[in-house]
């Protein structure tokens, strides 16, 4: 799945439309971009107004623009995977797919399921390489972001 080549460069759905970055709270959408760079700092518009500077400074700093990008399903958590006998047999839930940067599903696989281990395995198995850095710097921005919460 992330080897499908997107149609030019660009983050953002399917249909080359906007990014969508769902959290709690809800989902926003702005775009598409056409790099990472772009893509980070719309989402760091989308910090709550009384965020304190360091935080921003610091979500700013550890906003990395090195990730290919890949074709992201954007909710690839366990109630969107349909096994049988041991093997995956359909991926559901497809209206946050597109294209975005390579710790996205990742990272949205694990965000509402953040201390489950059984989870972070098959994080690891699937993606196989795991971005515990994007992670933890991202489960620290949604408690801050408009559409955030917690």
């Amino acid at each position: 799945m992330r080897n499908i080549p997107a149609p030019k460069a660009l983050i953002g759905s399917v249909s080359g439309g906007p990014a969508v970055d769902r959290r709690s709270l809800g989902a926003v959408k702005g775009g598409p971009f056409a790099c990472e760079e772009e893509f980070n700092k719309w989402q760091l518009e989308q910090l709550r107004d009384n965020t304190p500077l360091l935080n921003q400074d610091m979500y700013a700093a550890m906003h990395r623009t090195y990730h290919k990008i890949v074709f992201s399903h954007g909710d690839l958590g366990f109630h969107n995977i349909m096994i049988r006998d041991g093997h995956i047999t359909a991926i559901l839930d497809w209206e946050y797919a597109g294209w975005y940067p390579e710790h996205w599903d990742f990272c949205k696989s694990l965000q509402f399921l953040a201390g489950t281990d059984e989870h972070y395995q098959f994080g690891k198995k699937a993606f196989g390489k795991t971005y515990l850095g994007e992670f933890y710097m991202d489960t620290w921005f949604t408690r801050e972001v408009k559409h955030g919460g917690w």
